[in-house]
């Protein structure tokens, strides 16, 4: 039997001492909370010369809507697995995953048609700055999920680690001024991968009740 199914044997004709909370109140606090902390830390990177002339184009547009759109959902699915056996919307997250990807294309493309020179440094300084920066914010929201009781502790700390890297790089958006395919390829989205993987190998331990 696996551990899953023993915790819902276990509790299934129990009843709980008092309600967990609806999760709408710590997302909403969640998003709150790293809207500000991400604006005050988008300040002291500075935001782009070119930022009043690039918030005019769609693709632009589309491209930070579609990263917060992915950061959101991570997060409501990470806040809903508190509950045990409950379900998080992946095929939602994974369509929206595809949509920031696509839009990072449609957007370099769109503002240079032509291949330009990459820059490992300048990919890596973007990277480390949504590693750096995110990490309160990803810290806020394991703090949240661990108040509950879930039983899916990689797949919940794997989507936190996608919540925090994707609204940090929506943010970064506005400023780092380099539109190049393979910088934001790079720079802004590889970044997720090795923190989904630190989170899923480290689920079970940092989300132990």
């Amino acid at each position: 039997m696996s551990d899953r199914d023993f915790i819902k044997n276990l509790t299934r004709d129990l009843e709980p001492r008092a309600p967990l909370a609806s999760p709408r109140v710590p997302f909403l606090g969640w998003l709150l909370g790293t809207s500000m902390f991400l604006a005050v830390a988008l300040f002291l990177h500075k935001l782009r010369v070119d930022v009043i002339q690039i918030v005019e184009r769609v693709s632009f547009n589309l491209e930070y809507l579609a990263s917060f759109t992915v950061a959101l959902l991570a997060a409501a699915g990470a806040l809903q697995l508190r509950v045990p056996g409950a379900k998080a919307p992946l095929k939602a997250l994974g369509f929206a995953v595809c949509l920031w990807l696509g839009s990072i294309v449609f957007h370099s493309y769109s503002i240079h048609p032509g291949p330009l020179s990459f820059e490992w440094r300048a990919a890596l300084d973007c990277g480390a700055w949504i590693m750096a920066w995110g990490l309160p914010p990803g810290i806020a929201l394991w703090f949240f999920v661990k108040k509950g009781a879930t039983t899916e502790p990689r797949l919940a700390l794997g989507l936190v680690a996608v919540a925090y890297a994707a609204m940090a790089a929506g943010f970064l958006t506005f400023g780092c001024g380099n539109d190049e395919l393979m910088h934001l390829l790079l720079g802004h989205t590889m970044p997720v991968i090795p923190l989904v993987v630190a989170g899923w190998l480290a689920g079970r331990r940092l989300l132990r009740w």
